[in-house]
C-alpha cells in the first residue's frame, strides 16, 4: 500500500509539472498569435507577467488552475485512485452543510488572531518587495468594476480555486499523507503546511495554514470535499465582495499592521467551535484507502 500511494504521488507530482508547463504554453500562444506580447519579451518571466492586462492576468490564472490542479487530479482519480473521496463524488447534506459553516465562522476569529501573530515576524526586503508586486498585479486584475469582469473574477478566484485547491490539497494530498504517515492527524498537519506554503506568500503564511486546517478538518470528518470547496469559495468570495466594494482601499490594506484582536472573544469562540466541532461531526472518520 506504502509503496503505491509513493508512486502515486510522483505521478500526482508529475502531472502537477506537466501542467503548468502547459499553462504556460498556452497562454504564451495565444498572447505571441494576439501579438499582445512578443517572443523577446516572454524571455523576460518577471516583466512580462507585469504587462498583461487585468483580464489576461484573470485568464493567466484560470489556466494555471485548471492545468496545474484540476487536470493532475481529473488524470490520478482516472487512471490510479478510484476512491470516492479522492473524486469530487458525493452528496451534500443541508444539516451537515450548515454545521460544517457554524464550525467554520467560529474559527474566523482564531484566523483573524494568526494573521496579526504573522505580521510580528521580521521579513526581509525580498519578501516585502514580492508581496508589493503581487499586490500591484491584484489592482490591475479588480480594477475594473464592470458586472462582467466580477463575475469573471468569482469564477476565478473564487470557484475554480475553490474546486482546485481542494481536490488537490484535501481530496489527493491529504488522503495519501494519511495514508504514508498512517497517522490522519499527520497527513492533515502535512497538507496544511503545504497548502499555505504553496501559495508564496509569507506574509500571510499562519492564517493560510489555519485556514487549511480547518478546510482539512471538516473534509475528514465528512468525508465529501463539496463542504470544504463551499467553504472555501464562501471565504474567497467575501474577500472578493470586499475588495470590489472598497477597491484599492481593502488591497493596499493587505500590507499594513492590523490591530490586535479582542483575545478574549477569540478564546471563546475557538472553544465554541471545539465544544461545537465535538457534538457536531459524531459520524466515523471517512479515511481513504488504497
Amino acid at each position: 500500500m506504502i509503496k503505491n500511494t509513493s508512486i502515486h504521488l510522483v505521478y500526482f507530482i508529475g502531472f502537477i509539472l506537466g501542467g503548468l508547463l502547459l499553462s504556460q504554453l498556452i497562454l504564451f500562444l495565444s498572447l505571441s498569435m494576439s501579438g499582445d506580447i512578443g517572443l523577446a519579451q516572454m524571455q523576460d518571466s518577471a516583466g512580462w507577467v507585469q504587462q498583461l492586462s487585468g483580464r489576461q492576468l484573470m485568464t493567466q490564472q484560470l489556466i494555471s488552475q485548471v492545468c496545474s490542479l484540476i487536470l493532475p487530479c481529473f488524470l490520478l482519480h482516472k487512471f490510479f485512485m478510484k476512491d470516492a473521496s479522492f473524486s469530487l463524488g458525493g452528496v451534500i447534506e443541508p444539516k451537515l452543510l450548515f454545521k460544517s459553516l457554524i464550525f467554520f465562522l467560529l474559527l474566523m476569529p482564531l484566523v483573524g488572531l494568526s494573521a496579526y501573530l504573522n505580521q510580528l515576524v521580521p521579513v526581509s526586503d525580498w519578501v516585502i518587495n514580492s508581496e508589493t508586486q503581487m499586490l500591484e498585479l491584484m489592482k490591475k486584475m479588480f480594477h475594473s468594476k464592470t458586472t462582467l469582469d466580477f463575475l469573471m473574477a468569482l469564477v476565478v478566484i473564487a470557484i475554480i480555486p475553490a474546486i482546485a485547491e481542494e481536490w488537490a490539497f484535501r481530496g489527493v494530498l491529504q488522503n495519501y499523507l494519511m495514508l504514508l504517515t498512517g497517522k490522519k492527524w499527520i497527513g492533515l498537519l502535512l497538507a496544511s503546511i503545504l497548502f499555505s506554503a504553496v501559495h508564496m506568500q509569507f506574509l500571510g503564511f499562519l492564517p493560510r495554514f489555519i485556514l487549511g486546517w480547518i478546510l482539512g478538518f471538516i473534509f475528514l470528518r465528512t468525508g465529501n470535499l463539496w463542504y470544504s470547496i463551499f467553504l472555501h469559495f464562501i471565504n474567497n468570495a467575501t474577500q472578493l465582495v470586499a475588495i470590489y466594494a472598497i477597491q484599492d482601499h481593502s488591497l493596499d490594506s493587505l500590507l499594513e499592521k492590523s490591530e490586535m484582536p479582542n483575545l478574549f472573544a477569540v478564546s471563546i469562540c475557538t472553544l465554541l467551535a471545539i465544544w461545537f466541532g465535538i457534538i457536531a461531526f459524531k459520524s466515523k472518520l471517512k479515511i481513504a484507502h488504497a
